[in-house]
Parts: structure tokens; sequence; C-alpha cells
């Protein structure tokens, strides 16, 4: 199977993630979705699915534009989890970059996925 017979299979079948989000968000909106242990943040379903919507119309305000990848760099497992679900609500490709990768790599990773945008830690 190729890649965009894989993308073409996923998107047949509907945007489960983010589907999933939301419908947890609608029945538990006050239930914890996520509890960021080494900061000790807790976000409920409604406050977390309210973030990522947030980032989304941030990276289409930006000119992000749907279809287009979108990197992060990141070592803040919060920030990633924020920024991939903000990525896939935007209709973007979530394009992961190791945070260890430097120099060559680093710049491989970016010239060969041309990110429309690059998200890192604050």
């Amino acid at each position: 199977m190729t890649p965009d017979q894989a993308f073409a299979e996923m998107v047949a079948q509907g945007d489960i993630a983010l589907d999933k989000l939301a419908e947890c968000a609608q029945r538990w909106p006050d239930k914890t979705f996520i509890h960021y242990g080494e900061d000790g943040v807790k976000l409920t379903f409604a406050q977390f699915a309210d973030m990522t919507d947030r980032f989304a119309g941030g990276l289409l305000a930006a000119g992000v534009k749907p279809g287009e990848a979108v990197s992060v760099l990141t070592r803040n497992s919060l920030v990633s989890a924020l920024a991939m679900f903000g990525i896939w609500r935007a209709g973007c490709l979530f394009a992961p970059i190791n945070f260890n990768f430097k120099g060559p790599q680093l710049s491989y990773q970016l010239a060969d996925t041309k990110p429309a945008a690059l998200v890192t830690d604050p």
C-alpha cells in the first residue's frame, strides 16, 4: 500500500481521534483527559478540546493551509499532544521532529518535510 492509498483509506474511515475527542468533550467535559505529571497540569476533555481548537485557529490565521505539514520540535509532551491534535484539527499533517536532531539531521528533516510552520517549546 502506498502512502497515498493509506491516507485515502484513513480519510474514508473518518477522523477517529478528533471525533473521539469531540465526543468525550461533550459526554464528560469536566473529566480529566490528560495529566502532565512534570508540571502537575491537568486538563479536562473540554479544556483540551478548546485548546486544540484555538491552536488550529491560530495556525490557519497565520496562513497555514489544510494539507500542509507542520513540524513539532519540543521536549514537552503536553505541548506536543496539544500541537498534534491542533494540527490535525486544522487539517494539516503532523510532522514531529526528534528533539535530539542537530545540524545535518535537523536540516535534512526540515528540508525533506518542508513544513509551513514549526512549533517549538515556549
